[in-house]
């Protein structure tokens, strides 16, 4: 039970992910105190703190203090944590040092995703949505049910374009490679 874990946890649901719309890790600092995401200086991910510790991302080398563990799988670099996800069961959040049960990349504490199981009756779900500001596309389809008595399959998909927030209104200048564009 998690109220035996020797540790401090938040624990989301499916229903208040989906309530407040959260599509990535990212999305979950909003519901966790003392959680911080920022994006890292350079591509090799995004900059986590669990109550003020944290890792910098600047070098893809080295394993963040914070684990992110996705259906009993560890992943310690920083470019897992912008993976987009949807479909999620839940989302727990062990704070502080984890080793025991995490092992030694998870000395500022553990965010832990399940996703959604495969249902036991026939399941169909489509949803929609669309971003006027950006236009912002958005579609998921999740199918789910029973195979056998034993065997229960679930297909989740996802879609997402977007045309941005800005456009360059730049003045064309003469091009210093075609492929590129104009810089001036």
């Amino acid at each position: 039970s998690i109220m035996q874990v020797p540790a401090t946890a938040a624990v989301l649901s499916q229903e208040t992910l989906d309530e407040y719309a959260i599509g990535d890790v990212k999305g979950i600092a909003g519901k966790v105190p003392g959680l911080n995401f920022s994006d890292g200086p350079m591509s090799s991910g995004v900059m986590i703190s669990m109550r003020g510790v944290g890792t910098g991302s600047n070098n893809p080398g080295i394993d963040q203090s914070i684990a992110l563990v996705a259906d009993g799988v560890q992943f310690t670099q920083g470019l897992a944590f912008k993976a987009a996800t949807f479909d999620l069961a839940q989302v727990e959040v062990l704070k502080g040092p984890q080793a025991l049960f995490f092992g030694k990349a998870a000395p500022a504490g553990v965010i832990s995703i399940r996703t959604a199981d495969p249902t036991d009756e026939f399941e169909a779900s489509l949803r929609a949505g669309y971003e006027f500001e950006a236009e912002e596309q958005l579609g998921e389809f999740i199918v789910s049910g029973p195979v056998t008595d034993t065997l229960g399959l679930r297909l989740a998909a996802q879609f997402s374009d977007m045309d941005g927030y800005f456009e360059n209104e730049a003045v064309p200048g003469t091009a210093i490679n075609p492929a590129w564009g104009s810089l001036g």
